[in-house]
C-alpha cells in the first residue's frame, strides 16, 4: 500500500521520461481535504525507484473542500436575514447545501478563473425576495429581483485567492526546506 502523493509520483513518472537518478522533485498532491507538497529523489532510474520523502512534507486543510466551506459561509452571510425561507419543512440551510453542493460544485468551482474580467453568477433560489447578493436590491424596492441571488465575482475571487496564497504557501515552504537541505529541485 501506497499513499497518494506516491501514487502521484508513480503515475507521473510512469511514461517515457528523462528521469533519471539523482534527480529530485517536488510533488504538489491537491485533494478534496487538504493539500500536500512531498520531494522525492529517484534512487534508480529504471526501473523507477524513488527514496522516502527527501525532506518533511508540508501541508496543510486547503484542499477543494476549503473552497467549499467559503461558499458556505458567503452564502450564510448572503442570506442571514431571510428566515422566511425556513418553511414547509425547508430550511435555510437547506438551501444552502444545496446551492453548494449542487450549484456551486457543478456549475462554478472548477471553472473559475480568477480575473478582475469574471462575471457575476446569478443562482436560482426560490422564495427569496429579493437579491441578498445585489446591495441595491434591498434598498430600493423598484430594483428587487425575486428568486435569485447574485454571487459577485469579487467575492468568488476572494475565496479562491485565499485558498490559492495557502496552496502557494505549502509550496514555497517544500521548496524552501528542500533548498535548506542542499537539494536542487
Amino acid at each position: 500500500m501506497i499513499s497518494e502523493p506516491e501514487a502521484a509520483a508513480t503515475r507521473l513518472l510512469a511514461g517515457p521520461s528523462v528521469i533519471k537518478e539523482g534527480d529530485v522533485f517536488t510533488i504538489l498532491d491537491a485533494g478534496g481535504g487538504t493539500c500536500d507538497a512531498l520531494t522525492y529523489v529517484v534512487t534508480q532510474g529504471l526501473p523507477l525507484r524513488l527514496s522516502r520523502q527527501a525532506v518533511h512534507h508540508s501541508g496543510d486543510s486547503c484542499g477543494s473542500n476549503a473552497l467549499n466551506d467559503a461558499f458556505r459561509q458567503l452564502l450564510r452571510t448572503l442570506l442571514a436575514g431571510h428566515d422566511y425561507l425556513s418553511q414547509d419543512g425547508v430550511t435555510l440551510e437547506g438551501y444552502i447545501f444545496k446551492l453548494a453542493v449542487h450549484d456551486f460544485e457543478h456549475l462554478i468551482k472548477a471553472g473559475w478563473v480568477v480575473s478582475e474580467h469574471s462575471k457575476d453568477y446569478s443562482l436560482e433560489v426560490i422564495g427569496l425576495k429579493f437579491d441578498a447578493g445585489d446591495p441595491n436590491q434591498a434598498e430600493n424596492p423598484r430594483l428587487r429581483q425575486p428568486n435569485q441571488l447574485t454571487i459577485r465575482s469579487e467575492h468568488l475571487n476572494e475565496i479562491y485567492t485565499k485558498v490559492c496564497e495557502k496552496v502557494s504557501a505549502i509550496m514555497e515552504q517544500q521548496l524552501h526546506a528542500a533548498a535548506q537541505s542542499g537539494l536542487k529541485v
